[in-house]
């Protein structure tokens, strides 16, 4: 195993430490999941990273498995002082899962064969992401 792939272990079970909800747990599973993949892409797309089409697919495929997963994940409110989801998640669910499904519709017109593709389509699948955060995580 890499030093890299050692460090960003540590830094997630850190970022997990002391969470007792289970479903909590899955919760933030499934949305760094997310975050990782969108951070190589975006890595690519900025030229820090070279492409690779296979990671990048892979990378696309990872958002859309735990975007899909996520409606599932938040149905039920499951509540811990180390959770970022908001309580209006709950409150108005049906807006939490249209948010959810655009960011996820984003994510299906994201392409990754090329550069080019990659820097065109990107910005909406992170504007899918950031338009419900603004809403429904709280702030760092």
């Amino acid at each position: 195993m890499s030093m890299v792939m050692v460090l960003g272990l540590a830094t997630a079970a850190l970022a997990h430490q002391g969470v007792k909800d289970p479903g909590v747990m899955a919760r933030m599973d499934g949305m760094k999941a997310v975050g990782k993949a969108m951070d190589l892409l975006k890595d690519m797309a900025k030229g820090t990273r070279a492409l690779d089409v296979i990671a990048a697919q892979g990378a696309k495929a990872a958002i859309a498995r735990h975007l899909g997963e996520a409606e599932a994940l938040f149905k039920e409110p499951h509540f811990d002082p180390k959770s970022e989801a908001l309580p209006n998640i709950w409150d108005d669910y049906a807006g939490f899962t249209a948010s959810l499904n655009k960011a996820w519709d984003a994510t299906t017109t994201l392409r990754v064969r090329n550069l080019e593709d990659l820097r065109g389509t990107l910005p909406m699948t992170g504007q899918g992401c950031l338009d419900c955060h603004k809403v429904y995580r709280k702030e760092k």
